[in-house]
């Protein structure tokens, strides 16, 4: 418990560090413009469990999570940005699995939610408007798992039954085998990112994200990425003379 209590830590200063060196940035330079954001995300997995070179893809329903973070702005040129920031999120996938073609009538019902940090790395491009401008971009998103929860139920739905349900936490480390009441995912995140978004002259912006994940963080018995599609709202601090 303590080593575990050592390593929540650790990330925590690691979240600290990286936001005062992006406040820092703009205060040194700038040109460099800071941001706040936040909003909910609608979030899925695409998940394979069972042995090896016999997984079987498991659809998934989609849930409701958040992010919020700050965003610094960096200009390439005139139409250019760059864009790197820092968010805390949560996400995960809902599960819902009913056999009819036996008489049992088997379901199996999960729900997983993870928190997590990343840092999207993104490469923007501005279109001016009237009375703002519109903007666009891409670029990968590293991210570090940090806790979660995951609970299935199971059982059959005729006379007499009753299911049974299990509750795990989830730890994000190297460890890929299962343990009683842990669940275990692999800590380091890959996700390619899409936005679409306008802001107005005082700073106040609007964008949709699309995050598609990259990297396998399942055990080794499956397989799981995670994706998202959200709509933050966010403040461009001094921006109200001058965009981007």
């Amino acid at each position: 418990m303590a080593q575990f209590h050592l390593i929540k830590t650790d990330r925590m200063k690691t979240f600290y560090l990286i936001l005062a060196a992006i406040i820092l940035a703009a205060r040194v330079d700038g040109q460099i413009k800071l941001g706040v954001q936040a909003g909910p995300t609608l979030t899925n997995a695409v998940r394979k469990w069972g042995e090896s070179g016999t997984k079987v893809k498991q659809n998934t329903i989609n849930k409701l999570g958040y992010i919020f973070g700050v965003v610094a702005t960096v200009p390439v040129n005139s139409s250019l940005f760059f864009q790197p920031g820092l968010n805390f999120g949560k996400e995960g996938y809902k599960m819902d699995l009913f056999n009819a073609s036996d008489t049992s009538n088997f379901y199996f019902m999960s729900d997983e939610k993870v928190n997590f940090l990343e840092v999207p790395l993104d490469l923007i491009y501005h279109i001016s408007a009237k009375k703002g401008l519109f903007y666009f971009g891409a670029g990968p998103v590293i991210g570090h798992g940090l806790s979660g929860k995951y609970e299935d139920m199971s059982g059959s739905s005729g006379p007499g039954q009753h299911p049974s349900s299990t509750s795990s936490i989830i730890k994000f480390n190297r460890q890929q085998s299962w343990s009683d009441g842990v669940e275990h995912r692999k800590p380091v995140m890959l996700s390619a990112n899409l936005l679409v978004g306008y802001q107005m002259r005082r700073g106040l912006f609007i964008n949709i994200e699309y995050k598609y994940g990259l990297r396998n963080v399942g055990p080794a018995y499956g397989s799981l990425t995670y994706n998202s599609l959200g709509v933050q709202l966010g403040f461009q601090f001094n921006s109200r003379s001058k965009l981007f």
